[in-house]
């Protein structure tokens, strides 16, 4: 369900950029999936049913491990006779970080 607000001060309220939608959300479902999040998170992480290299989504792991770990793999790769490139999206890998 959304509720429609005026914006006030709006010289012109026949335009959709007059108004703020609110959405409403059921609370009781809201708090069911944060607890059954948790139990499956839970779950995975105690029986190991994810593969320890994912990183995403999963406590305690972040985004910078998932980069070092890939570097020591590449730089142990680089003492053998094996050659390797990589191609790393750094910029999609840490969204929220200011990039300056």
């Amino acid at each position: 369900m959304t509720i429609v607000f005026w914006k006030p001060g709006k010289p012109d309220y026949t335009k959709g950029n007059a108004y703020h939608p609110i959405a409403l959300k059921n609370t009781l479902g809201k708090l069911i999936e944060s607890v059954i999040t948790e139990l499956l998170s839970y779950v995975l992480e105690e029986y190991q049913l994810i593969p320890l290299q994912h990183y995403e989504g999963r406590p305690r792991r972040t985004g910078e491990e998932a980069m070092v770990i890939l570097m020591e793999r590449i730089m142990h790769a680089w003492k053998g006779v094996s050659y390797s490139i990589v191609f790393m999206d750094v910029a999609g890998a840490f969204n929220y970080v200011h990039h300056k």
